[in-house]
């Protein structure tokens, strides 16, 4: 069991994205400029590529920056992205 405790004040929401995170800051200028039927190469390395987290963390990104875009600018968009050998091919279908 944890040890529950009071009095201990709620820290404030995360508002914006962290400074840290250029590359989530990248997808979503990019996302902004996408045309439909338009796309974009995320480069990734041949070992980032083999590892399968890499990739998955990369698209989470890529959803959450898609999440951003519609509910900050009511903006729906619709992604699909794929492998390839030079890295991670993200298209805009809708």
């Amino acid at each position: 069991m944890y040890k529950i405790e009071k009095d201990i004040p709620v820290p404030p929401a995360r508002t914006n994205i962290s400074k840290a995170d250029s590359k989530l800051k990248d997808i979503l200028k990019t996302l902004r400029e996408l045309e439909i039927d338009h796309c974009f190469l995320i480069p990734m390395s041949v070992d980032e590529l083999k590892d399968k987290r890499e990739v998955n963390v990369l698209r989470s990104k890529i959803a959450y920056a898609k999440r951003i875009l519609k509910h900050r600018e009511k903006t729906n968009i619709q992604l699909t992205s794929r492998e390839e050998k030079l890295g991670l091919r993200v298209w805009r279908i809708k």
